[in-house]
């Protein structure tokens, strides 16, 4: 039940915490400008949404005459869905704090009681889905905080506007659908419901959506996040959009489950370091976009007051609504170099292998993991690759939502990542924005790593007939990759490996440039290349290039690419069976790489050898491995 007087005590407990007077003095110059360009347009009913963790962002400034939550205003339903959530009022408060005019606590009251009066009830419509009020909830909460210590509230007003954030909550849990459990929607409803009711309900311990919130969090924790500390959704975007929704409960101070969230904001943040590109940008794998992971870093860093979490966090200066002056503390935390390099995601089935934490890093992330949710897209044994920082091969991302747009379902489907097609048909094929056709029988993923060398193996099955497809990687990290991939499938086809150069990069005669980097790729087989889309956020769109290597083939196939840095020198060398006889390269190929170290030499089977000697040799040196090294004549095996 609905308590005035225990809501206006909270509001006064948490700003003896945040002190918000300090804030224009921690606030850089720079920043402050930024917050109060967006709140002016926001005091003309301007609206954009490019806020680092929009989940569908649209750069175009929309003016609206009149509000109205319930209109879209251009061709996407997202752009309503991004306006209910009411992000966009932190660039209002930010700027009172700052400026201490009240035009902008007037306007933050304008835009909450017109929604207010625009729901004199809460029913199923475009402005009460339910992620987007979870959202919402927290937003008001945090604008009726500043708002009170602008004095800019009358009890009235603080009174109308809790009773609503009631109604939603109550709305909220006769609307919870059992799906919710494994989605980012039921987590992000829970954790506003959680850090909402202690506000305006006295004695939650006994609410009854309280304890039911709080019992629903821990399932969905359960449920939600792998062993791995990856997000089952296959989306990294939607993996941080849980762990938001984890520190905003406990940057409210709000201690339930403390000890199970805050393992839980521990596991997914390691997991979102390790794979983050050496831009330290989230991969476009899923449904993701590629935005920068430093603010979520610096604020587990803070939370868990953890060295190697803040080695590259940045704190955004936004976040000081929910931190306020405690920002300090992590101007406090030193920043160490993680101990860990890669991310091996046996549960998730997603694997990054980097050189070092140096920006001009040599970096690759594979995924082979089972579907996830909805956001997940036809990738299986895609293979993204940076070399020395910049992107060369990418994913092609999402760009949509829009079920009516032709570009959601190509830049779903197989052909939009770095994989394999037999035909030109799809093992797994979408045919809207959320579902699928067909979809892969994925099989387990092996890996290995030895010094500076990284062996990883993927395969996914097909069906009518049935195909086998299986990659194998070998990652040298001074710069070379060595791809091969075989196919079992019976009859005569066409194999096709795919490639997608970022559009920042040029491609000509084999040879791949970026900035002053070259990158050289040998093949068997005809090549094409043609324009394709690439989206690194959504509604962004570009022009890249698609680099098809094709070969025909009968029953079976191995197809081998090396993508090796201009400095290193690369070439075949035979492997020999019984140490005196040359071993076809349908069976295994050998290569020799030379850098200004060291010589290394690798083999990869493409069959099980049944007959003859089972020992075999690669530069004299003796082996009986599917996948084998050396570095200067030591011998590494990569898989037995």
């Amino acid at each position: 039940m609905f308590d005035l007087d225990n809501l206006k005590a909270s509001i006064k407990n948490r700003l003896t915490h945040l002190e918000p007077d300090s804030y224009s003095e921690l606030i850089p110059t720079k920043e402050k400008s930024k917050y109060i360009y967006e709140a002016n347009l926001l005091l003309n009913n301007d609206f954009k949404f490019d806020r680092r963790w929009d989940m569908e962002r649209c750069n175009k400034i929309y003016h609206l005459n009149t509000i109205d939550f319930e209109k879209i205003n251009n061709d996407d339903p997202e752009w309503n869905f991004m306006f209910n959530r009411m992000d966009w009022l932190d660039y209002l408060c930010l700027a009172g704090i700052i400026t201490k005019e009240d035009k902008y606590f007037e306007k933050i009251k304008e835009y909450i009681f017109t929604w207010i009066d625009q729901h004199p009830s809460i029913k199923s419509q475009n402005s009460t889905r339910t992620l987007d009020t979870g959202i919402r909830l927290i937003n008001w909460l945090n604008c009726i905080i500043y708002l009170s210590w602008f004095n800019a509230l009358s009890d009235f007003e603080l009174e109308t506007i809790a009773k609503s954030m009631e109604k939603q909550i109550l709305y909220l849990k006769s609307n919870y659908l059992p799906k919710y459990k494994l989605s980012n929607w039921g987590s992000i409803q829970v954790c506003g419901i959680l850090v909402v009711l202690p506000y305006i309900h006295n004695n939650v311990d006994h609410d009854e959506i309280y304890i039911w919130a709080k019992n629903e969090l821990k399932s969905q924790l359960n449920l939600q996040v792998l062993d791995d500390g990856m997000n089952w959704e296959q989306s990294p975007m939607y993996h941080v959009e849980l762990l938001l929704a984890l520190q905003h409960l406990v940057l409210f101070e709000n201690n339930v489950l403390n000890k199970e969230v805050l393992n839980t904001i521990k596991k997914m943040s390691f997991a979102l370091q390790l794979i983050v590109t050496p831009e330290r940008l989230l991969p476009n794998f899923g449904d993701s976009d590629q935005v920068s992971a430093k603010d979520i870093l610096a604020n587990s860093a803070y939370i868990l007051h953890d060295q190697e979490l803040n080695y590259f966090g940045e704190f955004s200066y936004e976040n000081i609504l929910y931190t306020g002056s405690n920002i300090i503390k992590l101007k406090e935390i030193k920043k160490t170099l993680p101990q860990k390099l890669n991310f091996l995601g046996s549960a998730s089935g997603n694997y990054s292998f980097r050189s070092s934490w140096k920006k001009d890093a040599n970096y690759m992330f594979f995924n082979n993991g089972s579907m996830g949710s909805g956001h997940a897209h036809a990738d299986n044994l895609h293979l993204s690759i940076y070399g020395k920082g910049s992107p060369l091969f990418v994913d092609s991302g999402r760009y949509t939502y829009r079920e009516d747009h032709p570009m959601r379902v190509l830049l779903k489907s197989a052909k939009a990542h770095n994989i394999v097609q037999i035909d030109n048909l799809e093992l797994a094929k979408p045919n809207s924005s959320w579902d699928y056709d067909s979809y892969y029988k994925v099989l387990p993923t092996y890996y290995n790593s030895k010094k500076n060398i990284h062996y990883i193996e993927g395969s996914v099955l097909g069906k009518y007939p049935l195909e086998i497809w299986t990659r194998k990687i070998v990652m040298l990290e001074e710069g070379l990759w060595i791809i091969s991939d075989e196919v079992s499938i019976q009859g005569n086809h066409e194999f096709n490996q795919i490639w997608h150069i970022h559009p920042q990069a040029s491609y000509e005669n084999n040879t791949l440039t970026v900035l002053d980097n070259t990158w050289n790729l040998s093949y068997s087989g005809s090549a094409k290349v043609e324009d394709f889309p690439y989206s690194s956020k959504y509604n962004e769109l570009q022009t890249g290039k698609m680099l098809t290597l094709s070969k025909p083939f009968s029953d079976n196939i191995s197809f081998t690419t090396t993508i090796a840095n201009s400095n290193l020198t690369v070439k075949k060398i035979p492997i020999l069976q019984n140490l005196n006889t040359l071993v076809n390269d349908n069976i295994a190929e050998g290569w020799k790489i030379t850098t200004s170290e060291h010589e290394y030499c690798i083999a990869i089977f493409h069959q099980e050898v049944f007959t003859g000697k089972k020992v075999f040799s690669l530069d004299g040196v003796p082996f009986h491995h599917q996948a084998f090294a050396t570095i200067d004549q030591q011998p590494l095996a990569l898989k037995n």
